[in-house]
């Protein structure tokens, strides 16, 4: 009987782990393809320029986000006719405004006047010369296509790969607050870790396996060592506790992330091992966070 509880109790400590690589691999699904919808001539080289796309391509050529340069001077009520009626068959639609202020004003309302587009599909970046703004901007406007997206366009690796790990250090930060009795939050946040690494391994088309989602678990669940940081410094900043442990929750989950995107980058694309070591990185990493 005891065997048998020992079974369930490992079992469901790994299941979070297992829930979150099946999870990403669900919500990642297929490459997609950005369409550039035909704008201003000069903006429209810059922006295919820029995302590694070599020639037009029809609006219906890919299920994948249409992307738009909106600038003064150039009338966009032809593509916000398209963008309309994409958003309407259910695609991201990515525009972008690069204007001045007053122009760009302007522009905003005349695409907005065609629904469904709406302010979450705008993005103004005055210039398209910024190009890791620009990138960002994009980025954030593919919301839960970004991972399929930027496999398809490395070039917006960085800037997604920044988006997840702010945005799950940000989460981890937030679960780490409201933690009222303290450890009760810790396997929701490594499971929201191990989450983030697979969503940056999917991302670098090196999905994780559950074998090798289980190896990243391990780590998290052994850097939790953390807690007892935590702990001692609540026992001298009883006012501050929460705090604290959102502090440890948000850092820790960055290390993590900045430590993944590193080995993707480096080690992670050798194609004849794919993922080895990428749990060393990981564990050594927030050992040398830990250190510091």
């Amino acid at each position: 009987m005891g065997t048998i509880r020992s079974l369930a109790k490992g079992a469901g400590a790994v299941r979070p782990f297992v829930n979150a690589v099946r999870g990403v691999d669900r919500a990642t699904g297929e490459d997609l393809a950005i369409s550039v919808i035909d704008g201003d001539p000069a903006a429209t080289i810059a922006i295919r320029g820029l995302l590694g796309i070599d020639e037009a391509s029809a609006p219906d050529a890919y299920d994948g986000p249409l992307v738009y340069v909106a600038v003064a001077g150039h009338d966009p009520t032809l593509a916000a006719t398209v963008l309309a009626r994409a958003r309407r068959q259910g695609r991201r639609v990515v525009i972008l405004i690069a204007a001045d202020s007053k122009p760009a004003k302007d522009i905003e309302r005349l695409l907005i006047s065609h629904p469904p587009l709406d302010l979450s599909n705008i993005a103004h970046v005055r210039s398209l010369d910024d190009d890791p703004f620009v990138l960002s901007s994009i980025a954030t406007l593919l919301g839960d296509d970004a991972v399929a997206v930027a496999r398809t366009h490395p070039v917006l690796r960085p800037a997604v790969g920044e988006m997840l790990t702010t945005q799950a250090a940000r989460r981890a930060g937030a679960i780490g607050m409201a933690g009222i009795v303290p450890g009760t939050q810790l396997p929701i946040i490594a499971a929201l870790q191990v989450r983030l690494i697979a969503q940056l391994a999917s991302m670098h088309g090196r999905p994780l396996d559950l074998r090798r989602g289980l190896e990243v678990g391990g780590v998290v669940a052994s850097a939790f060592g953390w807690r007892a940081v935590a702990r001692r410094a609540s026992r001298f900043l009883p006012v501050g506790a929460f705090a604290v442990r959102a502090g440890v929750a948000y850092t820790g989950t960055r290390v993590l992330g900045e430590a993944a995107r590193k080995y993707f980058t480096t080690a992670g694309e050798r194609a004849d091992a794919p993922l080895d070591g990428l749990a060393t990185a990981l564990a050594g990493a927030l050992k040398k966070r830990k250190d510091t």
